[in-house]
């Protein structure tokens, strides 16, 4: 019988909770605040708001290379590029140019993709049993993010502090953050599978895996564009289609973050129950009929529980997906994590661009496209479904 995971094995994790978290806050922290940024520095806020293009490219960048330092452990390897970090967002602090936002902006996504990938691995190989739960719960950090960071945000600003203080946090984070890693998990032993370069090969008699993988990779893709098409776009939508005044806009995004952090601490002990493919499959379908009355209800009380409800829904596709595809192959690849990061991230570059050339057609169609995309992960979830009862796992 297997040993019951302890309380000890959840926080021995905390570090790289805190990643996840310090990862949200650097990616919101300016978004609350973009005009006065803008304004400070004397451009347009299109031109400041083109740091997010540039971190996210960055970070594509560090989870394509993670693997590519084998002349240094994973710890020390985290550890250099936390020091560069700090480094990168220290200057933030002080420079004036935009031109060395965009620098500036590109390295730090490039040294948080790398950081984040090892982060993620370590969760995934804890000592804990049941690590899709563990998954779970360290993904419900970055929500949380989302959901504090605004606020911290406008309280600079509003305080007269200033809005460069977002960066004295962040380095303070970063920071709190490495110290952790020192003390933690230097000292922690972790179930370490050495790579195995030649894993597609020997899968090859079991083609079905990598179709498998690949339906796995466009769910993530899909999912990411859906859930940053709301999160991005819904407040526009209700401030000029549904008359919402900007305080009612913006709480339905924080009961959205907010309904996404409970979502997945729930779904962590379904796990322990039900299979992970199952708890997708009906969990998307959730999501998606409450997406339906969150979009087109025109009555204000339904609209706040509806979204809800499709953060419940939405809560554990993305870890449980993440999770699913890390543990298909019996044999470690080192391709195999920053594959499924990546096809999430690139959804989630992708959704602003497709929201916003859509919405100069229709701004109910540019809505709508989380609705089109949450159907497209439900047809692969559902294909994934298929392949597993017919034991492809």
């Amino acid at each position: 019988m297997a040993q019951k995971d302890s309380i000890i094995d959840y926080l021995a994790e905390f570090p790289n909770f805190l990643t996840i978290f310090m990862f949200s806050f650097f990616l919101f922290a300016p978004s609350a605040i973009l005009i006065e940024i803008s304004a400070s520095l004397g451009v347009e806020p299109a031109d400041f708001a083109i740091v997010f293009t540039l971190l996210t490219l960055g970070l594509v960048l560090g989870q394509l290379t993670s693997n590519a330092y084998k002349f240094l452990s994973r710890i020390n390897l985290v550890s250099v590029f936390f020091v560069f970090l700090l480094l990168a967002t220290s200057a933030m602090f002080f420079i004036f140019s935009l031109y060395l936002f965009y620098a500036l902006y590109f390295l730090a996504g490039y040294f948080l993709g790398v950081i984040f990938i090892k982060a993620n691995e370590y969760i995934l190989e804890s000592r804990v049993n049941n690590r899709a739960k563990m998954f779970t719960i360290a993904s419900s950090f970055f929500p949380l993010g989302a959901i504090v960071t605004p606020q911290v945000s406008v309280f600079l600003v509003a305080n007269g502090i200033g809005w460069r203080y977002i960066y004295v946090i962040s380095v303070a984070l970063f920071a709190a953050t490495l110290l952790m890693y020192q003390l933690v998990t230097r000292r922690r032993r972790y179930e370490y599978q050495p790579e195995d370069k030649d894993t597609l090969k020997k899968e090859r008699g079991k083609k079905k895996k990598n179709i498998i993988f690949i339906i796995t990779c466009l769910a993530l893709f899909s999912y990411a564009i859906a859930e940053t098409v709301i999160s991005t776009w819904s407040p526009t939508f209700f401030r000029m289609i549904r008359d919402f005044d900007v305080y009612s806009a913006g709480n339905l995004l924080t009961i959205f973050w907010a309904a996404i952090i409970g979502g997945r601490l729930v779904s962590g002990y379904l796990t322990d129950r039900f299979e992970t493919i199952k708890i997708l499959f009906y969990i998307s379908i959730l999501g998606t009929a409450s997406l339906l009355f969150y979009l087109f209800s025109s009555r204000e009380p339904v609209i706040f529980l509806s979204i809800i409800f499709t953060g419940i829904g939405f809560s554990a596709i993305f870890p449980l997906l993440i999770f699913y595809g890390s543990t298909l192959y019996e044999k470690k690849a080192n391709f195999i994590l920053p594959a499924l990061f990546i096809s999430a991230t690139l959804g989630n570059s992708a959704a602003p661009y497709l929201a916003g050339m859509t919405s100069r057609y229709s701004m109910i169609f540019s809505i709508s496209l989380s609705l089109i995309f949450m159907g497209a992960t439900i047809f692969l979830i559902t294909a994934l479904l298929g392949l597993n009862r017919k034991g492809v796992r």
